[in-house]
């Protein structure tokens, strides 16, 4: 079995003068870095304190379910002969919040579509 590492580097820029005082008194961004790659500017989810214009942890859970699933498809037609030339999606997640605040994904929705042009 062949083993795939790896590694990301992660770092808060929230801290607004007081650090982790209270739970109004940072910021919930992040930068993350990958080697070779850009920087990703990150928060949480607006729900959660964070800023919008930002990408947050559940899109990119949602982004990295619907970027296997679209490869791991491709790789099937591929597999079976069938030609896509063209494939898009516009996936969509739940996530569920109980009465504590705390939550859990319950639902992801692909919405994909595939074309074979001539």
């Amino acid at each position: 079995m062949k083993e795939l590492s790896y590694q990301l580097d992660l770092a808060w820029t929230g801290d607004k003068g007081e650090g982790t005082l209270s739970y109004n008194a940072y910021e919930r961004s992040y930068v993350v870095h990958s080697k070779d790659k850009g920087e990703l500017q990150m928060s949480s989810d607006e729900h959660f304190r964070g800023d919008k214009s930002k990408y947050n942890p559940e899109e990119m859970l949602l982004m990295a379910v619907s970027s296997c699933h679209m490869l791991w498809y491709l790789h099937l037609c591929a597999d079976a002969g069938i030609v896509v030339k063209k494939y898009t999606d516009k996936p969509e997640a739940k996530l569920m919040l109980d009465k504590t605040g705390s939550g859990r994904m319950e639902q992801f929705l692909f919405n994909a579509y595939c074309y074979d042009y001539p």
